[in-house]
């Protein structure tokens, strides 16, 4: 990838990840500037080499047709799906994590078809299972099997060349990497300056494993709903 080493920090993949990317998870600027536009200025005039969205920002569907005229080399692509959208998790998602694993892989196609590649160099889950009367331990059935179908989408599919979690604490994780083959290449939190350097112990957590801890937010003002 043409961007340099000193602006990346190298994953577990031993892939080398950027270490600024352009969020899209507004349909525009402050003063207007549409999406579209925003994504061919960042990419293509003032420098970023990585684009981070996900299937439930607004106007995703329409980041597909702005990357195809932007050479896919140039750029390292994020992208999240969440699997605790509400109909998908009742109607796939049991409490002993049955149809859990099918649920994520579907929807990692779908994600990926939507952008219009090939593949991501990145694909997180967005948001962990939610606790339901199964405790503990059902969210983390569920969760191991959503960390299992997201092996598969990169190691059997092909469609992601790493894998991480988004807005997982560690209590999780540690449940899912007790039945995990692999571990997550990013932890991605929300993490705003006044926060302290190791919020929660996340950070050191991280390094530990090997995992790289992706801060969102730093400078705040990201709506709630979509993180």
């Amino acid at each position: 990838m043409p961007h340099g080493h000193n602006h990346s920090i190298q994953l577990n993949t031993g892939a080398w990840m950027p270490v600024l990317a352009l969020g899209t998870g507004f349909d525009h600027t402050p003063n207007g500037l549409s999406l579209a536009d925003m994504i061919r200025t960042g990419l293509v005039q003032m420098g970023y080499r990585a684009l981070e969205t996900a299937e439930i920002y607004p106007h995703f569907e329409t980041i597909g047709p702005v990357l195809r005229t932007i050479p896919r080399s140039s750029y390292f692509l994020s992208t999240k799906i969440d699997p605790t959208i509400g109909a998908r998790q009742r109607r796939q998602c049991a409490e002993d994590g049955q149809g859990c694993f099918q649920m994520v892989v579907d929807a990692s196609r779908e994600t990926i078809r939507k952008l219009g590649v090939q593949h991501v160099d990145l694909l997180m889950l967005h948001r962990p299972p939610k606790r339901t009367a199964g405790g503990f331990a059902a969210q983390c059935a569920r969760a191991r099997e959503q960390w299992r179908a997201l092996e598969h989408v990169k190691r059997e599919l092909g469609l992601a060349h790493a894998i991480g979690t988004s807005n997982y604490c560690v209590e999780l994780l540690r449940c899912v990497l007790e039945k995990a083959e692999e571990r997550p290449s990013v932890m991605s939190q929300m993490h705003r300056v006044g926060m302290g350097s190791d919020p929660y112990g996340f950070i050191s957590w991280a390094a530990r494993l090997g995992i790289v801890y992706m801060a969102y937010s730093v400078l705040g003002g990201a709506d709630k709903a979509f993180g």
